[in-house]
């Protein structure tokens, strides 16, 4: 793949990474309110709901990729980095959160807020990273 500028490859991820993040909560929003009313809605909408949710977050990491593969060594490795920081904070909060629910310490937790949590944690170690590089 060819490389752009720091610039460059920022303006790309961010070109599609913010409609993608309201598609997503379009999405998120949209879904909740078209199945609240639906006592027993048929299979496929809640399905199809999710598939249409989950896009926009699979589009976010296939961006994520695209902008760690197109810029230098550099940037590459704090991006990576902080996307380890972000893998790993959230795999242990799942395992804290999963053998909490295990040994019935905590009730259910929605599972799909570890994805806003992995962003938020992605972004939160970026911009520590930046801090202390400059």
């Amino acid at each position: 793949m060819s490389k752009f500028t720091f610039e460059q490859a920022k303006s790309r991820y961010r070109r599609l990474f913010f409609p993608a993040m309201v598609v997503y909560t379009a999405a998120c929003i949209g879904g909740a309110l078209v199945l609240a009313p639906m006592e027993n809605p048929p299979l496929w909408l809640p399905v199809l709901i999710a598939i249409l949710t989950i896009a926009p977050i699979l589009i976010a990491f296939w961006l994520i990729w695209r902008y760690v593969q197109e810029t230098d060594e550099y940037e590459r490795m704090r991006q990576l980095e902080s996307l380890a920081i972000a893998g790993i904070v959230t795999a242990s909060a799942a395992g804290a959160i999963g053998f909490l629910q295990l040994y019935e310490a905590l009730p259910n937790f929605p599972v799909f807020l570890l994805l806003p949590f992995f962003f938020l944690t992605y972004g939160i170690a970026k911009w520590v990273r930046q801090g202390s590089c400059a």
